[in-house]
């Protein structure tokens, strides 16, 4: 649509200790209230630990990464 607006999208960086990434995200969602949140990974072996860990803490994960089989 040409008038699509996306005021209530935003945007964060954080720079964290590469070994306590995990802890640290999960410490932003349980201090944060957002409904929706999509975060991008450097590698799909982190992008599963992730996954798992956040459906293990009780938040609806999709994992979704390019040579997935269909």
């Amino acid at each position: 649509k040409e008038s699509l607006q996306l005021d209530h999208i935003q945007q964060f960086y954080y720079r964290c200790d590469p070994k306590k990434k995990p802890e640290f995200i999960m410490d932003v969602f349980n201090t944060c209230c957002m409904t929706q949140t999509i975060i991008f990974m450097n590698t799909k072996s982190f992008a599963e630990i992730l996954h798992n860990m956040m459906r293990k803490n009780g938040y609806k994960s999709t994992i979704i990464f390019g040579d997935m089989s269909p």
